[in-house]
């Protein structure tokens, strides 16, 4: 489990196996980085370079290969 979100359910206080913590931590992320990239799709293209790096910036942070 990535360390990331195994501190996450902790904090949360959850009980949840590991597979169960990183299918939500998956969905959640998805749906964040689905948020993202749909606003970016609304912006104007000088300025959706932000809103790119963010997207990346949370893949690499919660370490995801999708």
């Amino acid at each position: 489990m990535n360390k990331v979100i195994k501190e996450l359910v902790e904090n949360a206080e959850l009980e949840l196996t590991a597979a169960e913590a990183n299918e939500l931590a998956e969905l959640l992320i998805h749906e964040m980085r689905s948020v993202i990239q749909a606003a970016a799709k609304d912006t104007p293209l000088e300025l959706c370079g932000y809103l790119l790096q963010l997207d990346e910036a949370i893949k690499d942070h919660f370490m995801i290969d999708k």
